[in-house]
């Protein structure tokens, strides 16, 4: 399976006060899935007739082995994002906020655009700051109501999808007064998902066969983030980052870059 999606978001910030905001991120996805499937008729039963189960190739003659592919695309509006976040607490050396992201299942959920449930996560978020250097701590904790994709497709019928505990720890260094550099660790715990493990099917005739197992666990995915912000002109703010695969928990991509722009006025 060969899985692509690109997205890009456009999003808002409006300050209530010096202390609350609210934020919406409206992203616009493109999700692509190529799948090629090798199909083997293993004949392992006794007295087996070859007539009876067989493929026909390019050619209309009876084989045991045949490739089947299919691809499709579909773009569209994504799962809208509303954030308010609050300063609780804040002195000189560091700052306190907590704050709620609403998820709205706005995209479509059979075509790789949305999750298909509406999400709840409350987090926390810490920061400091020396003269050059701003480290910071975030958790959340991220609920979501249950989905046709943790359920039946075909049927329709809707299932939990896992709820997550969410974390980042990282900073942000000035080298100038335009240009910072920032570097994360961005995990993400997911209570019981489900997932596949590799199992061994014994057929009548003793054969054992590769097979698949589906399991519902606890997983851990791990990223790196490093990236950089320039500040060309004005208030506007172009950055650069890219997320990068440090475990194998998960399916996601090894590398996945994002470039951003942002003007505050």
């Amino acid at each position: 399976m060969d899985t692509q999606i690109d997205q890009s978001t456009a999003f808002f910030t409006y300050g209530l006060n010096d202390r609350i905001d609210v934020s919406v991120a409206v992203p616009f996805v493109n999700a692509k899935l190529a799948v090629v499937s090798n199909a083997t008729i293993q004949r392992i039963g006794t007295g087996t007739n070859a007539t009876i189960h067989f493929f026909l190739d390019s050619n209309g003659n009876p084989t045991d082995h045949k490739q089947f592919s299919i691809s499709g695309s579909a773009s569209g509006l994504g799962d809208v994002l509303v954030r308010i976040k609050g300063t609780a607490w804040k002195t000189a050396p560091a700052w306190l906020a907590v704050g709620l992201d609403v998820r709205l299942p706005t995209g479509d959920a059979y075509n790789f655009l949305g999750s298909g449930a509406v999400g709840l996560k409350p987090f926390v978020a810490i920061s400091g700051r020396t003269k050059k250097v701003t480290p910071h701590v975030n958790l959340g904790y991220q609920w979501n109501d249950s989905s046709p994709l943790a359920g039946d497709i075909f049927t329709g019928t809707k299932g939990h999808l896992p709820n997550q505990f969410t974390y980042a720890v990282g900073f942000d260094a000035g080298v100038g007064k335009r240009f910072s550099f920032a570097a994360d660790v961005l995990g993400q715990e997911i209570f019981h998902a489900e997932g596949v493990t590799p199992i061994t099917f014994t057929a009548a005739n003793g054969s054992k066969f590769a097979d698949t197992g589906f399991v519902r666990e606890t997983t851990n995915t791990t990223n790196g983030s490093v990236g950089f912000k320039v500040n060309p002109i004005g208030t506007l703010l172009v950055s650069f980052n890219v997320l990068v695969q440090l475990n194998d928990g998960g399916l996601r991509s090894r590398v996945v870059p994002l470039t951003g722009f942002s003007y505050t006025f």
